[in-house]
């Protein structure tokens, strides 16, 4: 994946020591600083966490609404909550593609799907049914996608896709011997 250059406020940094998995240079690990009150190592993508976005990513998407939201040490509710939103994702996108998807050309609508659900986890952790409204549009947006997606109405680019298919299957035989009409009176 591309470098994405920093957000003016940040609490995160880049860390562009040697990444065994990606090459020197990649800036692929991301570390928090325990000074802001994290205690996560890292939040580098990890094949069992299935996330399309990274603890990094959203911290960038929410600011410094991401203390109020999530508390200092907040990394576990935070990689949890990615987790739940990247499972309803797979959950729509498994009903045609091998999930998680794997696609570079769908990535970064990935990840702001999985952002917003998350996002939406968040805020309604702490506000319970008041969200912004803009929130609630987005995510109304992105789960009219995802049932898009599941429909066929949308394709991921790049994506595989997992055989299955959106069609229906008929089968020819004998008219069936049980059946509502046969069986009244029992």
């Amino acid at each position: 994946m591309e470098r994405r250059p920093r957000e003016t406020y940040s609490p995160w940094h880049t860390d562009d020591r040697p990444d065994p998995d990606h090459g020197p240079g990649t800036g692929s690990e991301v570390h928090l600083r325990p000074a802001d009150g994290i205690t996560e190592t890292s939040t580098k993508r990890k094949a069992e966490t299935m996330a399309y976005a990274t603890i990094n990513d959203l911290g960038i998407r929410l600011g410094a609404d991401y203390e109020g939201l999530y508390g200092t040490g907040g990394g576990t509710a935070a990689q949890a909550d990615l987790d739940a939103a990247a499972a309803e994702i797979d959950a729509s996108a498994g009903c045609r593609y091998e999930t998680p998807v794997a696609s570079e050309q769908a990535a970064a609508l990935l990840r702001d799907w999985n952002l917003t659900l998350c996002e939406e986890r968040a805020r309604g952790r702490c506000a319970g049914d008041i969200l912004p409204e803009k929130l609630k549009l987005r995510v109304a947006q992105v789960r009219d996608s995802l049932r898009k997606t599941a429909t066929g109405e949308m394709i991921l680019p790049g994506a595989a896709e997992n055989g299955r298919g959106l069609g229906f299957s008929t089968t020819a035989g004998d008219e069936p011997v049980f059946s509502r009409e046969t069986l009244r009176g029992f």
